[in-house]
């Protein structure tokens, strides 16, 4: 998966080697746009490539490029070939944006070039890390997928990459996980700030500095966003899917978007508290932003909402959500003191 960083690109990268031996594979690539809810036509470009038309959003193409020939089977695409030992096949499935495309003779050198680009761009970022301890290798490994949640383009974190997963086989509770919780996403940017790795924890202030710009009358931050800010994450089913393991309904969306969830405010704080203490200091702006956010807490601390596991049955009064205001409290006095800041606070 080349770094979106490097190249502008958006790719998937495939290589089949034979190690010893020969060996019969097969190969299937079978896409399916808007979760199944679009129908598809292939163009086919050559033995060597193909590309699948969304039919309802004709911006929507993925292309196929293969070393090997492939063949068109009921909509999908299929091949069958051989390696001897220390043969290789490429396969590259990429969305067409307005890059020039990779021609099916220079796939193997870009191949290589971008897996090589790619275990260059890891090992960097990995060796900024400040954690010397006796679990290094966990803790790397780790610290890899909270980068892989973190938006390249927008600083936002997501909660997990999965949607339909759910939390026991046969049971309902499947969310789609696919979006910005500020309560998960601040204990990411502890543990990025304790690992020192203070750029992702600055982009992800300016994604939070954004969103209370993009307030307007609701007054206080929402408890979670998509990737771009969007607050309407409306829930939807998917009934034609079955879901892993027969577990349904497969939900896109999440109904929790419009919940009050009282403690977010508390682990916000606390960040942006570690932020401004180990990375850099807040901007005043920033910072008058976020003591919007402690006044509104300051005044309804009291109210009944839907906690920490966002429960569907109703607001009720959760201790959790109470003690984390008194949290956002000390956070705030403390980013007021390290800076001499004289603001009211509540």
């Amino acid at each position: 998966m080349p770094v979106e960083t490097v190249h502008v690109r958006n790719e998937l990268i495939r290589v089949v080697t034979c190690v010893h031996g020969s060996l019969e594979f097969e190969m299937e690539c079978r896409p399916r746009f808007d979760y199944a809810r679009s129908r598809h036509r292939i163009q086919v470009e050559s033995d060597y490539a193909v590309i699948f038309h969304n039919t309802d959003n004709p911006h929507d193409r993925v292309r196929l490029l293969s070393s090997v020939p492939m063949a068109v089977r009921d909509d999908d695409v299929s091949a069958r070939f051989s390696l001897r030992t220390s043969e290789k096949a490429y396969f590259m499935l990429e969305y067409i944006t307005d890059q020039p495309p990779v021609s099916s003779g220079d796939l193997p050198a870009f191949s290589e070039k971008r897996l090589f680009e790619t275990i260059n761009y890891w090992k960097q970022w990995v060796s900024q890390s400040t954690y010397k301890g006796r679990w290094m290798e966990m803790v790397h490994r780790s610290a890899l997928v909270l980068k892989l949640l973190i938006s390249n383009k927008y600083g936002s974190i997501i909660a997990a990459p999965t949607f339909g997963l759910p939390e026991e086989i046969g049971g309902i509770r499947n969310w789609d996980y696919r979006y910005t919780w500020i309560r998960d996403a601040s204990f990411t940017v502890y543990a990025l700030l304790k690992l020192g790795y203070e750029r992702e924890a600055r982009e992800f202030m300016k994604w939070v500095e954004q969103q209370c710009n993009d307030i307007g009358k609701a007054g206080r931050l929402s408890l979670m966003y998509g990737l771009d800010g969007r607050i309407d994450l409306f829930e939807k089913e998917l009934p034609h899917l079955e879901g892993y393991r027969g577990s349904r309904p497969v939900r896109i969306g999440n109904a929790a978007y419009n919940q009050v969830q009282l403690d977010i405010y508390g682990e916000l704080l606390d960040a942006v508290y570690l932020y401004d203490k180990h990375a850099d200091h807040v901007s005043y702006d920033f910072w008058v932003d976020i003591s919007r956010q402690v006044d509104w807490v300051f005044e309804h601390w009291r109210q009944e909402d839907q906690g920490i596991w966002e429960v569907r049955g109703g607001k009720r009064e959760y201790l959790y959500s109470r003690m984390m205001f008194w949290v956002a409290i000390d956070s705030a006095i403390h980013i007021v003191t390290r800076n001499y800041f004289s603001l009211p606070i509540l």
